[in-house]
């Protein structure tokens, strides 16, 4: 079978936003976008993450990015632990401010 987490935010409203990363990991919020594995890089406002096991809690984070590369110095985490099979958690979050 296979799980699945749908991860829905709202994007940086400032004039050279450029990107959303999202890292996801299985045991902490990550704390850069390197300490974990990117499952979304882009300028949408939805990703899906597939192939989830089920009793397993993950963890994702969202980072911005300005137009020259800036990363947010923090990301906006988000945890989804899969239980049923059959469901598909949803998570809204707003993500951070990017540094200039």
């Amino acid at each position: 079978s296979v799980y699945g987490a749908e991860i829905v935010w709202v994007s940086p409203t400032d004039d050279d936003f450029s990107e959303i990363i999202i890292v996801r990991t299985e045991d902490n919020i990550a704390d850069n976008v390197s300490n974990g594995q990117t499952i979304f890089t882009g300028s949408g406002e939805i990703a899906t993450d597939t192939a989830l096991e089920q009793g397993k809690q993950y963890f994702y984070t969202l980072f911005s990015v300005d137009e020259l590369g800036n990363q947010s110095e923090e990301g906006v985490g988000a945890t989804v632990f899969i239980l049923d099979p059959s469901e598909l958690f949803v998570i809204n979050e707003t993500a951070g401010s990017k540094n200039s």
